[in-house]
Formats: structure tokens, C-alpha cells, sequence
């Protein structure tokens, strides 16, 4: 161990070694979300388009892209590819003519329910020995990193 071991130890190991897990942790809900229905083939959030339209209603194509890190044809994909399974629509949008708003329709909304209630059972059966106390303190470190490292 050189001089500069000393000034990256505690919290910054601890920072790259929670990283290296929640991308590792990534890949494997990635991939088990592909099983279970919550992430399309190439990977896309389905689940997570869906709920962005549930908790906050209609929303622009461009306006859920400025929302994750990701490209505007990158969610305009996953949104064309909702609306051809009927789970969203594009409606009017007041404010702009040419930029149509996304939102649930009848059969999106039932189905993400039923995705979100998948994913509560598969939360519970893969946390049952873990305190729930654990795992809100848990989100709760992910969510302030989140909103440190790219603030919305």
C-alpha cells in the first residue's frame, strides 16, 4: 500500500465497493426483469416508464428521457413499443402541438399493477431475512447518491 491509500480508505472504499455491488446487482435484476416482464429485450425499463406515467400522469417522450440518464430515441423506442401492446397512448399535448404526451391507458395501468404487485412478491421472498428497517435504510443511501451524483 503506497501514501494515497491512507486518503482513499473509509467512506470512499466503502462508496466503490457499494457500487461495484449495486452494478453487479444491476445486471442480475436486469436480467431477471427480461423473465419477469418489468425490462424489454434490449433492456429497456418497462416497469419503470410505466411508473413514471402512473405517479405522474401524462408526460412528454423527452421530458421521461430528461428524467434518467438516457437519449430521447431511446425512450421514444420503449414508448413505441408500449403503445404496440396497447399499454400506453400518446394523447394531446395543450402546451405543444407537436409534442404529444404518454400516458397509461385502460390495459397499461392494470398491467403495471399486476407488474408491481410481481415485484413486491419477489421483493419479499428475496429479502424475508432481511430487517425492513435494513432495507429503507438501504433505498434511502441509494436515493440520496442518486440525487447527489446527477441532481434532476
Amino acid at each position: 500500500r503506497g501514501p494515497m491509500a491512507d486518503k482513499h480508505s473509509g467512506k470512499g472504499d466503502e462508496f466503490a465497493e457499494l457500487i461495484f455491488e449495486v452494478t453487479a446487482t444491476f445486471f442480475r435484476f436486469r436480467a431477471a426483469g427480461q423473465l419477469f416482464g418489468f425490462v424489454n429485450k434490449r433492456g429497456g425499463g418497462t416497469v419503470g416508464f410505466m411508473r413514471t406515467l402512473a405517479t405522474r400522469g401524462p408526460t412528454t417522450v423527452s421530458d421521461l428521457a430528461r428524467m434518467r440518464p438516457t437519449s430521447r430515441q431511446r425512450m421514444q423506442q420503449l414508448a413505441d413499443e408500449l403503445v404496440e401492446t396497447g399499454l400506453i397512448e400518446f394523447i394531446d399535448n395543450p402546451h405543444h402541438k407537436s409534442s404529444k404526451l404518454a400516458r397509461l391507458t385502460r390495459k397499461g395501468d392494470v398491467h403495471y399493477r399486476a407488474m408491481l404487485q410481481r415485484m413486491r412478491e419477489l421483493g419479499a421472498a428475496l429479502s424475508k431475512d432481511i430487517a425492513e428497517t435494513d432495507m429503507r435504510g438501504a433505498t434511502a443511501v441509494m436515493r440520496c447518491l442518486r440525487e447527489r451524483i446527477l441532481p434532476d
